[in-house]
């Protein structure tokens, strides 16, 4: 009497798209494994720093830092996990950005926490993100320059946040505005 695995005949009838899946996420993590190492590691000078970057998310590119207060675990890198409301993390930095079209993105949030602020994390973050856009034939990013009415310690007003964009080689649309945009190539 001959028996056949039931596993064995399964996996013969396995679609190859099945398998795609699997293989987008192995190479997602690859290319974001690949892309940490072209980064020089960033001082935080602090323990237990967590960067979570999502700007190859297939939906709303993005950076997320933390400072966690408790061992690191792999769960708190997921696309899923949120920090956000967590005790034992403080947000750092984020920098978010709209839907991912493959042209033209907008950069909706930068912001730094006061305790980190006026140490080059917000510089890194854009930086990062402007390679990575490179790296990935995004046309360019836009964004408005918008700071609040009543400034807070060491926040910057308007125009040191005009000035900081405008370092980065963002252009406004035109002149005296506060929508800036950021082309890979010039307009034609």
């Amino acid at each position: 009497m001959i028996f056949k695995s039931k596993k064995k005949n399964y996996i013969n009838d396995i679609d190859d798209s099945e398998f795609q899946f699997y293989k987008n996420k192995y190479l997602f993590e690859e290319k974001i494994h690949d892309r940490c190492k072209e980064y020089p590691p960033f001082n935080f000078g602090v323990d237990s720093i967590i960067l979570i970057d999502r700007l190859d998310s297939k939906n709303f590119p993005e950076i997320y830092i933390y400072k966690i207060s408790r061992p690191i675990e792999q769960w708190m890198f997921d696309v899923s996990a949120n920090l956000d409301y967590k005790k034992w993390a403080q947000m750092i930095g984020k920098l978010e950005c709209g839907r991912n079209t493959g042209e033209m993105i907008k950069i909706h949030r930068l912001f730094t926490s006061e305790m980190y602020r006026n140490q080059g994390i917000a510089t890194y973050m854009l930086k990062r993100l402007i390679e990575w856009g490179n790296n990935e034939n995004i046309l360019g990013f836009y964004l408005t320059a918008a700071s609040v009415q009543q400034r807070f310690s060491n926040e910057l007003e308007q125009e040191e946040l005009l000035e900081f964009y405008l370092d980065f080689g963002f252009k406004p649309i035109r002149l005296g505005s506060n929508l800036l945009e950021y082309y890979y190539k010039e307009k034609i």
